[in-house]
């Protein structure tokens, strides 16, 4: 079980806030009466963190009534702060992502108990967990597949353009190792769990084969042997489409009818 630290909390009431023209200041947002779920992500999540990796969480806001209607509504944030990393959204913006099968959001259904922050997570999230069948669909095979092979392509061409943005601790990996190992388990991941989603519908988070794509991370395997890795999972992926148990689209209407009620119960709460 992991809290959502103190200066995380400060930080983003603080990048929240706007100050207007006219001198008058809209309040940032208090993540302690808004949140609606916080869980860690990323490598803990799957399992697969090391002494050196950041501490990561992922954030779902309803927005007071000010920021969610008028002039200055909001919809995410993003921040690093003290080595903690943290992406918030707005509910609507979690329900479009998980609509869309995004990798990175619907597996935050998919947790353990563990990794949800219990203070700032809402009992309505664990309700909204039990439907999560209402969101699975075979969008998920493009976007599994999707981003494992834009990434597999970031792996194997490596170049001066697309290191540049890249923080010392990763271009010195790409020095070492000849390719990004950190991307390269990824890959490895993104392929695997989108066969199992695919086929069953169901997502473990926190890897069985978390040894194996950690051996990949700290550079165990050569760029040549994740490159055919890669290739056979993807050959397994599109053959996993014929075996789906996935509707071709998520329930759209049901998900729609699901966000309406969640904001507006939240709305009414704050009135009484």
């Amino acid at each position: 079980m992991r809290l959502l630290p103190q200066i995380a909390l400060k930080e983003f009431t603080e990048g929240t806030k706007i100050c207007l023209p006219d001198g008058n200041v809209i309040p940032g947002i208090d993540l302690t009466k808004n949140a609606f779920m916080v869980c860690t992500r990323g490598s803990v999540s799957y399992g697969t963190n090391t002494v050196n990796s950041d501490e990561d969480y992922f954030v779902v806001v309803i927005p007071p009534l000010n920021r969610l209607v008028g002039l200055y509504q909001w919809d995410q944030e993003e921040f690093i702060v003290d080595d903690i990393d943290v992406k918030a959204v707005s509910l609507q913006t979690y329900f479009k992502l998980l609509a869309k099968n995004n990798p990175n959001v619907i597996e935050t259904l998919w947790l353990r108990g563990d990794d949800y922050c219990p203070i700032d997570t809402h009992r309505d999230f664990m309700w909204l967990q039990v439907q999560r069948d209402i969101f699975s669909s075979m969008l998920s095979y493009h976007s599994f597949g999707g981003y494992a092979r834009s990434q597999l392509r970031k792996i194997t061409n490596v170049d001066e353009n697309s290191t540049r943005k890249l923080g010392a601790k990763r271009k010195a990996i790409i020095k070492q190792f000849g390719y990004d190992t950190a991307n390269a388990s990824h890959v490895i991941r993104l392929f695997r769990m989108g066969i199992e989603f695919v086929e069953s519908g169901r997502l473990t988070v926190r890897r069985p084969d978390r040894l194996e794509l950690l051996d990949i991370k700290q550079g165990k395997l050569s760029l040549e042997e994740v490159k055919a890795m890669g290739m056979n999972l993807e050959e397994l992926l599109a053959l996993s489409k014929a075996k789906s148990v996935l509707p071709k689209f998520p329930d759209l209407a049901k998900i729609n009818e699901i966000l309406v009620d969640l904001t507006q119960k939240k709305l009414l709460d704050k009135l009484r």
